[in-house]
């Protein structure tokens, strides 16, 4: 994000970007799956997790004298469903949620569409593991987990982590998934409940289609020292929790 400075502009026009940017941050954060933000020289910018050329970002604005509204510059690709071009508006606060929802429904028509089996394989698969380990709090959608969950959830990836890479050294298709683990490792805090679960599903369903077994061998872990206790047992747990995973994972290698 650009370094804005909010005395640097008149005080409607900060205003106006203080809730652009507090809508765009509810809109990535309800997304965090399928977008994600990236630090530019723009006022906002986000692009597609799996073609990074499919971006939308805005801005700085300016004011319109005339019509006293402020005027936010966006640019998205694609533009629209016949065209991978960009487009660029010219919009008022109020009109910036519906050019983002027109580009998030883009993105999300070509995730569904699969030119294979394996990539159907892959997508079933998905479905499956988050269907099995959706988390079903009332804040699911909105919050992230609280720091003692948040401290389970990054040893296990840790030692999952650790586990992939002594299972299957020198592996190229490992390490891709080893790195997702660690980003998503590194993303606890920022991730709602329900992001972190689908990005976990993600995760796992790709160790399912490089190796069956070892598939079985960490999702048990994360069903019965995980998401089976996670939200029902108190803090006093947590060292039994975290010498279990590690115990685990030591004695399968």
């Amino acid at each position: 994000m650009a370094d804005l400075k909010a005395k640097n502009y008149t005080l409607t026009v900060s205003r106006d970007i203080q809730k652009v940017l507090r809508i765009m941050r509810t809109l990535l954060k309800s997304n965090s799956t399928i977008i994600e933000s990236v630090n530019t020289d723009h006022l906002f910018y986000l692009h597609d997790i799996s073609h990074k050329n499919f971006v939308f970002y805005i801005t700085e604005p300016n004011r319109n004298s005339e019509t006293k509204q402020t005027i936010f510059p966006i640019t998205y690709v694609p533009e629209d469903e016949d065209s991978l071009s960009y487009t660029t508006c010219f919009c008022s606060l109020e009109e910036i949620e519906d050019h983002f929802y027109h580009w998030l429904h883009i993105i999300k028509e070509f995730n569904s569409i699969s030119f294979s089996e394996e990539e159907e394989f892959s997508n079933f698969y998905e479905e499956e593991i988050f269907n099995d380990f959706d988390i079903i709090d009332e804040d699911a959608d909105i919050n992230p987990f609280n720091n003692f969950q948040q401290i389970i959830l990054y040893n296990f990836l840790s030692e999952t982590s650790v586990y992939l890479e002594n299972k299957h050294p020198n592996n190229k298709e490992i390490e891709n998934i080893r790195s997702e683990t660690l980003e998503l490792r590194d993303n606890i805090q920022n991730l709602t409940k329900k992001d972190f679960s689908r990005r976990l599903s993600k995760i796992l369903a790709k160790i399912k289609k490089f190796s069956i077994k070892t598939f079985f061998e960490i999702s048990d872990v994360a069903k019965k020292e995980i998401y089976k206790y996670l939200l029902k047992e108190g803090v006093n747990k947590l060292p039994v929790w975290i010498d279990n995973i590690n115990s685990f994972f030591i004695s399968n290698i």
